[in-house]
């Protein structure tokens, strides 16, 4: 599944009330970018902290040799941790651009 995909599934699920610090008003400002762009960050960093731990757990558990638990929780690390990692970097290169302009 790629990026645009996934942020139109966040964008239009439940899952945009999660962090109501990233939100974009209509008309915003260039300091309204720059906060918005602060907050993005601090989520990128919670979300890869996560990522990271879930990692770890992962490892432990396939040198249990508890594969099918490695594998689901692999899964759901990505989906959770990862892709908004991506997705927050690719809007940050957006607003970058617009605050050059």
């Amino acid at each position: 599944m790629g990026l645009h995909k996934f942020g139109w599934i966040i964008k239009n699920s439940f899952f945009k009330v999660f962090n109501q610090n990233i939100k974009l008003k209509e008309r915003a400002s260039r300091e309204d970018l720059k906060q918005l762009r602060s907050e993005m960050v601090y989520a990128e960093m919670g979300h890869i902290i996560g990522f990271t731990f879930i990692i770890i757990i992962i490892l432990i558990k396939l040198w249990s040799a508890l594969y099918m638990s490695a594998l689901i929780m692999l899964v759901f690390n990505v989906i959770f941790n990862l892709y908004p990692v991506l997705l927050q970097q690719h809007n940050k290169k957006r607003i970058d651009t617009i605050l050059k302009q």
